[in-house]
C-alpha cells in the first residue's frame, strides 16, 4: 500500500514538472494539465467537491501569476470531478451488482437446504407412522389375539363339562369373563394410542388412561405438574404417554399398593417426569422388557432414567429441551 501511494506521488511531481516546463510556450494548456492534476490529488483526499474545485482553480492562477483564462480552467476541474464521480458510481454499482449476485447464490442455495431438510422431515415421519403401526399390530396379537384365543379354549371345555361338573363350570366361565374383560381394556388403549382426540392429548390423555388403568384395581393416582407444559413438544409427550402405561401396569401387577403418583415439572431446560407408588419397593431392581424399552427410547432423546425402589417404586425421566 505505502509503495502504491510512492508511485502516485513520482507520477503527479513529473507530471506537473513537465506542465511547467511545458507552460514556457502553451501557458493554457499547461494551467489545464495542471488543474487535472491537482482535481486528482485533491478530491480523494479532501472528499469535497467545491472546495477541491476552487484548490485546483486557485492553485495553478497562483502559479501562473493569473494570466491563464479562469474560465478554461474552472470548467476543466468541472468536468475532471464530474468524470471522478462518475467512474466512483460505476465502481459502486458494479459492486452491488456483485453483491446482489452473491445473495441470490446464497439464497438458491439455502432454498435447496430447506427442500432438502423438509423431504429427510417427511421420510422420518413416514417411517415412524410405519414403526408405530408395526408396534400396534404386534401389541393386538399378541396381548388381544392370545386373550381371545385362550377363552376359546376354555369355553371348548365348559362346553364339555358343563353337564358333569357345574360349578367348574360356572368358575371358569366367570374366568373367561374377566379374561374377556381385560381384553377389552387392552383393545380401548390400543385404539386410543392409535388415534387420539383432540381433548386427550397432553395431560389430559395421561388422565384418560389412568382412569382407565386403575378402573376396578383398588388403586387410585393424582397427578400434579408446575411450570408451562406448551414447552412440552409431542415426542416427549408420547414418551410419556407410553412410559405412565408402562410403569402404572408395572405398579398394579407387583406394587402390593393402592396410589399411584404422577408428577410433570417442566424446569429450566429439563423436563421431569416421575411415576411412583406407595407399594412394598424393590431392593434388587431386574429391568424387565417395559424399562429396558423406556430407557433406550430416553436415551434415543438424550434424557435420563433414574430409578429407585426404596420407598414403593419410583421412575424418574429428565429430557432436556
Amino acid at each position: 500500500m505505502k509503495n502504491m501511494f510512492k508511485n502516485q506521488y513520482v507520477c503527479i511531481i513529473c507530471e506537473a514538472a513537465a506542465t511547467l516546463l511545458f507552460a514556457v510556450k502553451y501557458l493554457d494548456c499547461a494551467s489545464i494539465l495542471l488543474s487535472i492534476e491537482c482535481t486528482e490529488f485533491l478530491l480523494p483526499k479532501i472528499k469535497n467537491t467545491v472546495l477541491t474545485a476552487l484548490l485546483s482553480l486557485l492553485i495553478p492562477i497562483i502559479i501562473f501569476k493569473w494570466h491563464i483564462p479562469a474560465y478554461e480552467t474552472l470548467l476543466t476541474v468541472i468536468i475532471a470531478i464530474s468524470l471522478s464521480e462518475l467512474y466512483k458510481l460505476s465502481l459502486k454499482t458494479v459492486s452491488f451488482e456483485k453483491e446482489t449476485m452473491m445473495q441470490r447464490k446464497k439464497i438458491n442455495h439455502l432454498e435447496y437446504e430447506m427442500k432438502q431438510e423438509e423431504s429427510s422431515h417427511n421420510q422420518t415421519i413416514y417411517t415412524a407412522r410405519l414403526e408405530e403401526r408395526t408396534k400396534i399390530s404386534g401389541n393386538l396379537h399378541d396381548k388381544i389375539g392370545h386373550t381371545i384365543s385362550a377363552v376359546l379354549l376354555q369355553l371348548e371345555a365348559i362346553k364339555f363339562i358343563m353337564n358333569s361338573d357345574k360349578d367348574k363350570a360356572s368358575e371358569m366361565l366367570t374366568t373367561s369373563i374377566k379374561t374377556l374383560r381385560g381384553g377389552m381394556d387392552e383393545i380401548r388403549v390400543a385404539l386410543r394410542s392409535i388415534r387420539p382426540a383432540e381433548e386427550e392429548m397432553g395431560i389430559n390423555r395421561i388422565k384418560l388412561l389412568m382412569d382407565e388403568k386403575t378402573k376396578n384395581t383398588g388403586f387410585k393416582f393424582t397427578i400434579n405438574y408446575t411450570g408451562d407444559l406448551n414447552k412440552i413438544t409431542s415426542s416427549s409427550w408420547h414418551l410419556f404417554y407410553q412410559s405412565v402405561m408402562e410403569l402404572s401396569t408395572n405398579s398394579i401387577k407387583y406394587s402390593k399398593g393402592s396410589l399411584i403418583t404422577i408428577s410433570i415439572n417442566v424446569l429450566n431446560k429439563i423436563i421431569k417426569l416421575e411415576v411412583k407408588d406407595n407399594g412394598i419397593g424393590c431392593t434388587k431392581i431386574n429391568k424387565n422388557i417395559g424399562l429396558s424399552n423406556i430407557e433406550d427410547k430416553v436415551s434415543s432423546e438424550n434424557g435420563k432414567v433414574i430409578i429407585n425402589g426404596e420407598d414403593g417404586f419410583s421412575v424418574i425421566i429428565l429430557m432436556p429441551y
